[in-house]
């Protein structure tokens, strides 16, 4: 499974989906070869169609997209959430199936570390935010 790196102990999961965001649940336990494991703001959507996963298109941008060099550490042996908000890069995505990838990054030393995109699958449901009658 593509939400799972095995040999440095990572899982991440979804909760808290809306249209516009939701919560990253990472947990790290165990692992083998984990030095500093960090990721960043950086991030992507994929929507699950016909052919596979494929990227969701960026909104039209005023300027070039550019990420934030923060370096948020993922404490071993716990679990880390991470809040996103896409709606200003991607709008409110419509009902499917999707997955978020986050880079994370397993920091030996300078020049010295190893980098894997990791995913959470999730789900928009069409009825999402629908008034229901009573």
């Amino acid at each position: 499974m593509d939400n799972r790196q095995e040999e440095w102990g990572i899982e991440l999961q979804t909760k808290n989906v809306t249209p516009s965001g939701l919560t990253i649940v990472c947990e790290q336990f165990g692992g083998e070869n984990v030095f500093e494991l960090n990721t960043g703001s950086y991030f992507v959507i994929q929507k699950l169609e016909e052919t596979g996963y494929i990227n969701v298109e960026y909104l039209p941008q005023e300027h070039d997209i550019a990420w934030t060099a923060e370096a948020w550490i993922i404490n071993k042996d716990a679990t880390t959430t991470w809040d996103v908000n896409w709606e200003w890069l991607y709008g409110k995505l419509p009902a499917g199936e999707y997955r978020i990838g986050k880079e994370i990054m397993n920091f030996r030393g300078p020049g010295d570390f190893d980098q894997e995109i990791i995913y959470a699958h999730f789900e928009i449901q069409a009825d999402y935010g629908r008034e229901t009658a009573d």
